[in-house]
Protein backbone atom coordinates (compact mmCIF):
# COMPACT_ATOMS: atom_id res chain seq x y z
CA UNK A 1 0.00 0.00 0.00
CA UNK A 2 2.45 2.47 0.49
CA UNK A 3 4.53 1.20 -2.35
CA UNK A 4 1.33 1.66 -4.58
CA UNK A 5 0.88 5.43 -2.71
CA UNK A 6 4.16 6.13 -3.00
CA UNK A 7 4.50 5.99 -6.69
CA UNK A 8 1.30 7.27 -7.61
CA UNK A 9 2.42 10.36 -6.03
CA UNK A 10 5.22 10.46 -7.87
CA UNK A 11 4.02 10.11 -11.14
CA UNK A 12 1.37 12.73 -10.47
CA UNK A 13 3.83 15.06 -9.79
CA UNK A 14 6.17 13.83 -13.02
CA UNK A 15 3.05 14.97 -15.09
CA UNK A 16 1.03 17.99 -13.72
CA UNK A 17 5.02 19.54 -12.88
CA UNK A 18 6.35 18.11 -16.51
CA UNK A 19 8.04 21.91 -17.47
CA UNK A 20 9.99 21.75 -14.01
CA UNK A 21 13.47 22.28 -14.70
CA UNK A 22 15.04 18.45 -14.36
CA UNK A 23 17.19 18.21 -11.55
CA UNK A 24 13.97 19.99 -9.18
CA UNK A 25 11.14 18.01 -10.86
CA UNK A 26 13.06 15.07 -9.82
CA UNK A 27 13.85 15.99 -5.86
CA UNK A 28 9.97 16.94 -6.01
CA UNK A 29 8.80 13.21 -7.39
CA UNK A 30 11.19 11.67 -5.11
CA UNK A 31 10.03 13.87 -1.92
CA UNK A 32 6.13 13.34 -3.00
CA UNK A 33 6.71 9.25 -3.12
CA UNK A 34 8.50 9.10 0.42
CA UNK A 35 5.54 11.36 1.73
CA UNK A 36 3.10 9.53 0.63
CA UNK A 37 4.56 5.79 1.83
CA UNK A 38 5.31 8.18 4.98
CA UNK A 39 1.61 9.29 5.21
CA UNK A 40 -0.04 5.69 4.59
CA UNK A 41 3.08 4.14 6.93
CA UNK A 42 2.14 6.94 9.68
CA UNK A 43 -1.47 5.44 9.54
CA UNK A 44 -0.85 2.21 10.83
CA UNK A 45 1.69 3.58 13.32
CA UNK A 46 -0.67 5.77 14.55
CA UNK A 47 -3.48 2.95 15.18
CA UNK A 48 -0.27 0.45 16.98
CA UNK A 49 0.25 3.66 19.26
CA UNK A 50 -3.15 4.35 20.18
CA UNK A 51 -5.35 1.06 20.35
CA UNK A 52 -2.21 -1.77 20.01
CA UNK A 53 -3.86 -2.74 16.68
CA UNK A 54 -1.18 -5.52 15.07
CA UNK A 55 0.63 -3.58 12.34
CA UNK A 56 0.82 -6.64 9.86
CA UNK A 57 -2.84 -6.57 10.29
CA UNK A 58 -3.45 -2.80 9.82
CA UNK A 59 -0.97 -2.89 7.21
CA UNK A 60 -2.80 -5.90 5.50
CA UNK A 61 -6.18 -4.02 5.32
CA UNK A 62 -4.60 -1.02 4.55
CA UNK A 63 -3.19 -2.73 1.40
CA UNK A 64 -6.80 -2.83 -0.39
CA UNK A 65 -7.93 0.65 0.31
CA UNK A 66 -4.44 2.17 -1.04
CA UNK A 67 -5.10 0.12 -4.19
CA UNK A 68 -8.98 1.00 -4.79
CA UNK A 69 -7.58 4.71 -3.88
CA UNK A 70 -5.64 4.81 -6.47
CA UNK A 71 -7.23 2.89 -8.94
CA UNK A 72 -10.03 5.70 -8.48
CA UNK A 73 -8.27 8.66 -9.82
CA UNK A 74 -6.20 6.20 -12.10
CA UNK A 75 -8.70 4.96 -13.85
CA UNK A 76 -11.55 8.11 -13.55
CA UNK A 77 -8.79 10.86 -14.47
CA UNK A 78 -5.40 9.59 -15.22
CA UNK A 79 -5.39 6.43 -17.25
CA UNK A 80 -4.95 6.33 -20.83
CA UNK A 81 -7.44 4.92 -23.26
CA UNK A 82 -7.88 1.26 -22.86
CA UNK A 83 -4.71 1.07 -20.18
CA UNK A 84 -4.09 1.11 -16.52
CA UNK A 85 -1.60 3.34 -16.45
CA UNK A 86 -1.01 6.95 -16.72
CA UNK A 87 1.00 9.03 -19.36
CA UNK A 88 4.94 9.46 -19.62
CA UNK A 89 6.22 11.78 -17.13
CA UNK A 90 8.30 14.44 -17.80
CA UNK A 91 11.73 13.66 -18.83
CA UNK A 92 13.30 15.53 -16.20
CA UNK A 93 12.00 12.97 -13.34
CA UNK A 94 13.36 10.25 -15.59
CA UNK A 95 15.99 8.39 -13.87
CA UNK A 96 19.08 6.96 -16.66
CA UNK A 97 18.84 2.96 -17.10
CA UNK A 98 22.13 1.06 -16.98
CA UNK A 99 21.27 -0.50 -20.30
CA UNK A 100 21.85 2.80 -22.19
CA UNK A 101 25.42 2.46 -20.87
CA UNK A 102 26.17 -0.55 -20.33
CA UNK A 103 25.53 -3.96 -23.13
CA UNK A 104 25.90 -6.36 -20.07
CA UNK A 105 22.28 -4.65 -18.73
CA UNK A 106 20.63 -5.04 -22.26
CA UNK A 107 16.92 -5.90 -21.66
CA UNK A 108 17.32 -5.08 -17.60
CA UNK A 109 15.55 -2.64 -15.89
CA UNK A 110 18.18 -1.53 -13.43
CA UNK A 111 18.68 2.36 -13.24
CA UNK A 112 20.11 4.88 -11.26
CA UNK A 113 18.14 4.02 -8.21
CA UNK A 114 20.17 1.17 -7.36
CA UNK A 115 23.22 3.43 -5.97
CA UNK A 116 20.39 5.71 -4.08
CA UNK A 117 18.80 1.91 -2.86
CA UNK A 118 22.70 0.94 -1.52
CA UNK A 119 22.93 4.46 0.03
CA UNK A 120 19.49 4.30 1.88
CA UNK A 121 20.62 0.94 3.27
CA UNK A 122 23.47 3.02 4.54
CA UNK A 123 21.53 5.64 5.76
CA UNK A 124 18.82 3.41 7.75
CA UNK A 125 21.98 1.17 9.25
CA UNK A 126 23.86 4.27 10.52
CA UNK A 127 20.28 5.45 11.93
CA UNK A 128 19.36 2.16 13.46
CA UNK A 129 22.96 1.33 15.00
CA UNK A 130 24.35 4.48 15.30
CA UNK A 131 22.01 7.35 16.34
CA UNK A 132 19.99 7.92 19.84
CA UNK A 133 16.80 7.50 17.98
CA UNK A 134 17.98 4.08 16.55
CA UNK A 135 19.31 3.27 20.34
CA UNK A 136 15.70 3.93 21.30
CA UNK A 137 14.05 1.85 18.87
CA UNK A 138 15.96 -1.22 19.57
CA UNK A 139 14.92 -0.98 23.16
CA UNK A 140 11.34 -0.86 22.45
CA UNK A 141 12.16 -3.98 19.95
CA UNK A 142 13.37 -5.68 23.60
CA UNK A 143 9.31 -4.77 24.56
CA UNK A 144 7.04 -2.11 26.10
CA UNK A 145 8.15 -2.54 29.81
CA UNK A 146 11.72 -2.08 28.89
CA UNK A 147 11.30 1.32 26.66
CA UNK A 148 8.94 2.67 29.31
CA UNK A 149 11.39 1.63 32.45
CA UNK A 150 13.99 3.80 30.09
CA UNK A 151 11.35 6.77 30.21
CA UNK A 152 10.91 6.37 26.46
CA UNK A 153 7.61 7.01 24.36
CA UNK A 154 6.42 3.43 23.11
CA UNK A 155 3.73 5.65 20.58
CA UNK A 156 6.26 8.44 20.00
CA UNK A 157 8.80 5.64 18.43
CA UNK A 158 6.27 3.40 17.55
CA UNK A 159 4.61 6.00 14.61
CA UNK A 160 8.18 7.58 13.97
CA UNK A 161 9.13 3.83 12.74
CA UNK A 162 6.06 2.95 11.03
CA UNK A 163 6.22 6.29 9.09
CA UNK A 164 9.83 6.26 8.54
CA UNK A 165 9.25 2.81 6.99
CA UNK A 166 6.28 3.76 4.88
CA UNK A 167 8.97 6.75 3.25
CA UNK A 168 11.76 4.25 2.71
CA UNK A 169 8.73 2.57 0.62
CA UNK A 170 7.78 5.15 -0.87
CA UNK A 171 10.74 5.60 -2.28
CA UNK A 172 11.40 2.07 -3.32
CA UNK A 173 8.22 2.66 -5.57
CA UNK A 174 10.01 6.07 -7.53
CA UNK A 175 12.96 3.47 -8.63
CA UNK A 176 9.88 1.70 -10.71
CA UNK A 177 7.91 5.21 -11.83
CA UNK A 178 11.27 7.31 -11.89
CA UNK A 179 13.89 4.64 -13.50
CA UNK A 180 12.04 1.69 -15.06
CA UNK A 181 8.96 2.83 -16.76
CA UNK A 182 8.25 6.47 -16.50
CA UNK A 183 5.05 5.90 -15.73
CA UNK A 184 2.64 4.60 -13.07
CA UNK A 185 1.09 1.27 -13.73
CA UNK A 186 -1.42 -0.42 -11.77
CA UNK A 187 -0.38 -4.05 -9.88
CA UNK A 188 3.66 -2.86 -10.20
CA UNK A 189 3.62 -3.47 -6.09
CA UNK A 190 2.18 -6.51 -6.37
CA UNK A 191 3.18 -9.19 -3.46
CA UNK A 192 6.33 -7.07 -2.97
CA UNK A 193 5.76 -6.88 0.57
CA UNK A 194 5.69 -10.27 1.30
CA UNK A 195 8.85 -10.84 -0.59
CA UNK A 196 9.93 -7.99 1.74
CA UNK A 197 9.50 -9.67 4.51
CA UNK A 198 11.92 -12.79 3.13
CA UNK A 199 14.52 -10.81 2.38
CA UNK A 200 14.54 -8.96 6.20
CA UNK A 201 14.79 -12.12 7.35
CA UNK A 202 17.14 -13.68 5.57
CA UNK A 203 19.42 -10.12 6.23
CA UNK A 204 18.70 -10.67 10.14
CA UNK A 205 16.78 -7.28 9.87
CA UNK A 206 20.28 -5.68 9.15
CA UNK A 207 19.33 -2.82 6.74
CA UNK A 208 23.35 -2.62 5.52
CA UNK A 209 23.10 -6.39 4.09
CA UNK A 210 19.34 -6.17 2.99
CA UNK A 211 20.83 -5.92 -0.77
CA UNK A 212 22.55 -8.91 -0.82
CA UNK A 213 19.71 -10.56 0.21
CA UNK A 214 17.60 -8.25 -2.10
CA UNK A 215 19.67 -9.59 -5.10
CA UNK A 216 19.36 -12.88 -4.27
CA UNK A 217 15.84 -12.98 -3.82
CA UNK A 218 15.86 -11.25 -7.13
CA UNK A 219 18.26 -13.50 -9.29
CA UNK A 220 16.05 -16.03 -8.38
CA UNK A 221 12.82 -14.50 -9.01
CA UNK A 222 14.52 -13.50 -12.73
CA UNK A 223 15.91 -16.58 -13.20
CA UNK A 224 12.84 -18.23 -12.74
CA UNK A 225 11.20 -16.31 -15.71
CA UNK A 226 13.83 -17.04 -17.48
CA UNK A 227 13.58 -21.41 -17.04
CA UNK A 228 9.69 -21.20 -17.49
CA UNK A 229 10.07 -23.16 -20.76
CA UNK A 230 11.81 -25.66 -19.25
CA UNK A 231 11.07 -26.45 -15.59
CA UNK A 232 7.80 -24.80 -13.66
CA UNK A 233 7.96 -21.79 -11.79
CA UNK A 234 6.96 -23.43 -8.75
CA UNK A 235 10.36 -25.32 -8.77
CA UNK A 236 12.04 -21.31 -8.02
CA UNK A 237 9.41 -21.34 -5.10
CA UNK A 238 10.60 -24.31 -3.38
CA UNK A 239 13.86 -23.26 -3.58
CA UNK A 240 13.24 -19.62 -1.99
CA UNK A 241 11.53 -21.77 0.75
CA UNK A 242 14.23 -23.98 1.09
CA UNK A 243 16.39 -21.00 1.87
CA UNK A 244 14.58 -19.44 4.37
CA UNK A 245 13.82 -23.05 6.19
CA UNK A 246 17.33 -23.79 6.05
CA UNK A 247 18.46 -20.08 7.24
CA UNK A 248 15.80 -20.37 10.23
CA UNK A 249 16.95 -23.40 11.47
CA UNK A 250 20.50 -22.52 11.15
CA UNK A 251 19.85 -19.11 13.02
CA UNK A 252 17.62 -20.23 15.63
CA UNK A 253 20.02 -23.29 16.28
CA UNK A 254 22.80 -21.53 16.29
CA UNK A 255 25.59 -22.62 13.63
CA UNK A 256 27.51 -24.98 15.72
CA UNK A 257 24.74 -26.45 17.11
CA UNK A 258 22.78 -26.81 13.60
CA UNK A 259 25.80 -28.59 12.33
CA UNK A 260 25.48 -31.19 14.60
CA UNK A 261 22.10 -31.64 15.15
CA UNK A 262 21.68 -31.75 10.81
Amino acid sequence: GQMTLGGFAAALVGLHLAPVPGPWLWLLCVAAAFLAGALWGGIAGALKARTGAHEVIVTILLNFVAVALTNYFLTRFYALPDSVRTGTIGEGAWMARFSDAFALFQGSGVSTAFPFALLAAVAADLLLLRSPLGFHWRILGGGIRRAQYARLSPARLTFLSMALAGGFAGLASSSFVLGYKHYFEEGFSSGIGYLGIAVALLARNRPAAVPLSALLFGFLSQGGLVVNQLVPREVVDLVVAAILFVFIVLDARGREGAIRWI
